[in-house]
C-alpha cells in the first residue's frame, strides 16, 4: 500500500517518498480491532474458553469438533442455528445472550456437534445458507479440487533424499500468469566469483 501510494504521489506531484516500515508496527496494525477496544475500555479482550474464537464475537462463532473432524462456524443467528441443527439445549439461550453467556452456549454446541459427521452438519447448515466450513488438515487440503486448481506447488532444482524438493510458489499472479521458479536460495558463497567479476567490470 505504501509503495502504491508513493507511485501515485510521484505521478501526481512529480516527487518521490521515503517509506519506512517496521515489523513491530506492522504486527500491531494487524491487531487494530483488539487495540481499539483496549484503548477505549482499558480492558484486554478475552477469548472464549472454547472453540479458538474471535475475542470480539459472541457465540456460536468458533471451531467445533465433530464425530470425524472439525467445522468452523461463522457469524449467524443463534436461534436459527439451533433450529437447523436440532439443538434444543442451546435453544433456551436468546440471541441477546450470545456474548454474555458465550462460553455456556458454546459448551452446549460443542457437545451437540460431536453427535454427527462434518459432512452431515455441512449439508444441513448449507441448506439454510449458514456460514460454515470444514476445517482441513494439510492431508485433506491438498486433496481438494480448489487446492489443485491453485497450482500452488512447484519443484526446485535441488534434490532432497533423491527426490525433487517441492515447495510453494509466489501467490501473486501477474496479468493472469502464474510464476514458477526452480531456483533455490543460494548456498553461502555460491555467487561470489560472479559478483566480484561483475563489480570489477563495473556491471553492478
Amino acid at each position: 500500500q505504501g509503495i502504491l501510494a508513493a507511485l501515485i504521489r510521484r505521478k501526481k506531484y512529480g516527487i518521490g517518498a521515503h517509506l519506512e516500515l517496521s515489523m513491530l508496527e506492522s504486527i500491531i496494525d494487524f491487531q487494530f480491532e483488539f487495540l481499539t477496544t483496549y484503548y477505549q475500555t482499558g480492558n484486554r479482550p478475552q477469548r472464549s474458553a472454547l472453540g479458538n474464537a474471535h475475542a470480539l464475537l459472541g457465540a456460536p462463532y468458533g471451531i467445533y469438533r465433530t464425530d470425524d473432524g472439525y467445522i468452523g462456524v461463522a457469524m449467524m443467528s443463534l436461534s436459527t442455528l439451533t433450529a437447523v441443527i436440532g439443538c434444543d439445549e442451546a435453544a433456551v439461550f436468546s440471541d441477546e445472550e450470545v456474548f454474555s453467556k458465550r462460553d455456556a452456549i458454546k459448551e452446549v454446541l460443542a457437545r451437540h456437534f460431536l453427535k454427527d459427521t462434518t459432512e452431515n452438519w455441512l449439508e444441513k447448515m448449507r441448506a439454510h445458507d449458514l456460514w460454515v466450513m470444514p476445517v482441513l488438515d494439510w492431508n485433506r487440503l491438498v486433496d481438494t479440487e480448489t487446492y489443485k486448481a491453485c497450482c500452488i506447488e512447484q519443484e526446485l532444482a535441488i534434490t532432497l533424499s533423491n527426490r525433487p524438493m517441492i515447495t510453494t510458489r509466489c501467490p501473486i499472479r501477474f496479468n493472469k500468469r502464474i510464476l514458477f521458479s526452480p531456483v533455490a536460495a543460494p548456498m553461502v558463497g555460491e555467487h561470489t566469483t560472479e559478483i566480484k567479476s561483475a563489480l570489477s567490470k563495473g556491471r553492478i
